[in-house]
């Protein structure tokens, strides 16, 4: 039944969405409030542990949902919800990827959002083809110390972030810092991984089919904000998404990027948790 309520309460919502916007413009506080209200429910359900529930919601409302414009940071956290619920609650990376495949190339979707998804998409390949532990390595200390090993060794080789030098060191450390991130999250280096991640995915973007080191260096941000940690991998997403956007006739970064970054840039320099967020990093 409650189920129901919350299907119907979307179609009205979709419905009201609808209707031209010289009609709508002075309900418009009436229609965000029942999006916000929309997600409410999401994370009511997620709280609940009903996690099926909660993901069809939020799988509804970001394939159907007419976008207008809200903070940066909302759609970011439902793409991070529905991602979160299928690797770490279902352990599901096949059900993350094919639903990200269909909204991927939604047109409604800022430039930031697209590349978002596509950061979802990369680690949900990296868990499914990286994720098992190496063979006859089953302790999270020696997994650290060899990925942390190659990965030092291959920054060492490279003058600059963006030089290809090291590549065969880098890829070593991600047979081996990736399993980490899917076997031991709770670990206390579990953020120094996240990082190395993120810069060696960068590091090596000539290889990567899907901007994978955006979801690494954002981790890092979200689950460790207000940390030295944070604010270098700010840093290092900052100079990423500018060089992925610069080219002949400059830096071409949409404005959805820029707010976004001013989101994040917060959030690793305060620590203060938006009220956007859907399912909380204290929930890791």
């Amino acid at each position: 039944m409650f189920r129901t309520l919350l299907l119907v309460t979307l179609i009205f919502t979709l419905a009201a969405s609808a209707v031209p916007a010289a009609q709508t413009k002075p309900k418009a506080a009436t229609g965000n409030s029942k999006v916000q209200e929309l997600l409410h429910s999401a994370r009511h359900e997620i709280a609940r542990a009903k996690y099926e529930v909660a993901l069809k919601l939020l799988e509804t409302y970001l394939a159907h949902a007419k976008f207008g414009k809200v903070r940066p940071l909302l759609h970011f956290y439902v793409i991070d919800a529905i991602g979160r619920i299928h690797l770490q609650v279902k352990q599901d990376p096949d059900g993350a990827i094919a639903f990200f495949k269909t909204v991927e190339g939604d047109t409604r979707l800022t430039s930031a959002e697209r590349d978002i998804i596509s950061g979802w998409v990369g680690f949900a390949k990296e868990w499914k083809g990286l994720g098992k532990l190496p063979k006859d390595i089953h302790d999270p200390d020696e997994l650290f110390a060899l990925g942390k090993k190659f990965y030092d060794e291959g920054t060492s080789k490279q003058k600059s972030a963006m030089d290809p030098a090291g590549s065969a060191a880098l890829t070593i450390a991600a047979a081996y810092l990736v399993p980490f991130t899917v076997h031991y999250d709770k670990d206390a280096r579990i953020g120094d991984v996240l990082y190395m991640m993120g810069d060696i995915r960068r590091r090596t973007w000539y290889d990567n089919e899907y901007w994978s080191e955006n979801f690494y260096l954002i981790e890092v941000i979200r689950r460790f904000p207000n940390t030295p940690l944070a604010v270098k991998a700010y840093k290092v997403l900052e100079e990423d998404v500018h060089f992925g956007y610069t080219g002949s006739s400059g830096d071409g970064t949409p404005q959805s990027w820029v707010g976004l970054l001013k989101e994040f840039k917060a959030l690793a320099e305060t620590g203060k948790e938006p009220a956007t967020v859907i399912i909380s990093p204290k929930a890791n």
